[in-house]
């Protein structure tokens, strides 16, 4: 089974580029952390991450393991991998959980990172500024080069574009 993540930080396109992908008949998986907040904004409109990151952290990295082991398809993509968690602990300055020592590393093929999109815009589960997106974007970059990922960068492209150029990376 081939794993590929889509990464990036908030507001690179990643789910538009998911989308995109399971249309042409790839395997996907959604992103986790926007699954998570929208569940829990469902039982609580008032509720952020924040407010017990440690937890939601937890939480994250606990189901996106989960999915990841019922992926069965050949090649899967997925919005976000489990080591993103990595570059949100080094932007929040928390402790990096053990398990992303343990399970990060080797777990994907090949990782691309998104280039940041020129226009920012948040959402119910998107709550960042411009400023703190590139920097969560940036964190991101350096959990999966310390844990031996070399990233493909992905320009901003129209989508089509983005997507064929992801695809065409796949046959290297």
């Amino acid at each position: 089974m081939k794993k590929y993540v889509i990464t990036g930080g908030p507001g690179t396109g990643k789910t538009t580029v998911i989308d995109e992908l399971h249309k042409r008949g790839y395997a996907v998986v959604v992103e986790v952390p926007r699954m998570l907040i929208e569940e829990k904004k469902r039982l609580n409109a008032d509720y952020s991450p924040l407010d017990n990151p440690q937890l939601f952290q937890k939480e994250f990295i606990d189901l996106q393991i989960a999915l990841e082991s019922e992926a069965a398809s050949a090649v899967t993509f997925f919005d976000r991998g489990v080591v993103d968690n990595y570059g949100y602990s080094l932007y929040y300055k928390m402790p990096i959980p053990e398990v992303l020592e343990k399970s990060g590393r080797g777990r994907y093929d090949t990782v691309f990172l998104l280039d940041p999109l020129p226009s920012y815009n948040t959402d119910g589960s998107r709550f960042e500024d411009k400023e703190t997106a590139l920097a969560i974007h940036n964190a991101i970059k350096d959990g999966y080069e310390k844990l031996g990922y070399k990233l493909i960068n992905v320009p901003v492209l129209p989508l089509k574009e983005r997507v064929d150029y992801i695809v065409e990376q796949l046959a290297l």
